[in-house]
């Protein structure tokens, strides 16, 4: 609540109706006062000494736009520069914030706590909680970010600054692609590692380089799922074998191969339960004479 709100409240302003005479006490008037002057300052970005909720911070609107509450606004700069008042700089982060650019993807970021004009000093969530627009370009995604050029709301991402923990129902939307989430903004995206079990290997006869085939494990000890097959790179000289549990850890790309989209670790105990041999394979890539 804002300064201006705490100062009515504590001087407790009487209402009227309209056309009734008021005659206000003097704490009344000084009262409204306050809070004029407390909204005037916060509008021109002098601060009110207003306390903040943590995960917010004060911005100023230099999009040059009429903003609503929950739109997107890249960081540009600080509002206060040390060197020209170092103590204001040191007491509480504050920020310009202007229309998104490829510069702010990834996390350079705040959502609008309130609407905010042109050059106007406002709330903005950095880090935390807050309801967003997000347009779903993905319903698995789980994740989002600003796109540039864009206030009005996030795309998703399989990663991102902004882990949505909860998402419209497609069928309750005003738009199909367009969702209200609750998203907590400096979330980590890093993919988490998957425990999974080796089914087959096939080695590169040149490299010696190894992938294998996977599956997500769904319990423990001996269950997985016979779904989605992932494929990993094991190293050279085959360091893992069919049968063996696996760590995948998520990566881009690895090589010329876009289906390689793990590396795998062996664990210890690695042995899952004896294969069949309809689910175990190994083979050579490619085979060279000889071999």
């Amino acid at each position: 609540m804002g300064q201006q709100a705490n100062i009515l409240m504590a001087k407790k302003v009487r209402t009227v109706m309209r056309g009734q005479a008021f005659a206000p006490t003097a704490g009344e008037w000084n009262a409204i006062a306050e809070a004029t002057n407390a909204y005037h300052a916060r509008q021109r970005g002098e601060g009110s000494g207003e306390v903040l909720p943590p995960g917010m911070v004060p911005v100023r609107n230099d999009s040059g736009q009429h903003l609503q509450r929950y739109a997107a606004l890249g960081i540009s700069d600080a509002l206060v520069q040390p060197h020209h008042a170092f103590e204001q700089f040191t007491e509480r982060a504050a920020f310009k914030a202007i229309e998104p650019a490829e510069e702010h993807i990834g996390g350079r970021f705040v959502i609008l706590a309130e609407p905010l004009a042109p050059n106007a000093v406002g709330r903005a969530v950095l880090n935390g909680q807050t309801p967003v627009l997000v347009q779903m370009i993905d319903e698995t995604h789980t994740f989002a970010d600003v796109e540039a050029g864009t206030t009005g709301n996030l795309v998703s991402a399989k990663s991102g600054p902004a882990m949505l923990l909860t998402v419209q129902p497609v069928d309750k939307r005003t738009t199909p692609d367009m969702a209200w989430c609750i998203a907590r903004l400096g979330a980590s995206s890093a993919p988490l590692p998957i425990l999974a079990v080796c089914t087959s290997i096939t080695i590169d006869p040149m490299s010696f380089s190894t992938t294998c085939v996977c599956k997500r494990m769904t319990g423990l000890p001996e269950a997985y799922e016979t779904g989605e097959e992932l494929i990993a790179w094991a190293g050279t000289r085959a360091l893992v074998r069919p049968g063996w549990k696996v760590l995948l850890l998520p990566i881009e790309s690895i090589a010329d191969d876009p289906d390689v989209k793990y590396v795998a670790l062996p664990l210890i105990p690695a042995l899952v339960r004896p294969l069949s041999a309809d689910e175990c394979n190994v083979e050579i890539a490619q085979p060279c004479e000889g071999l």
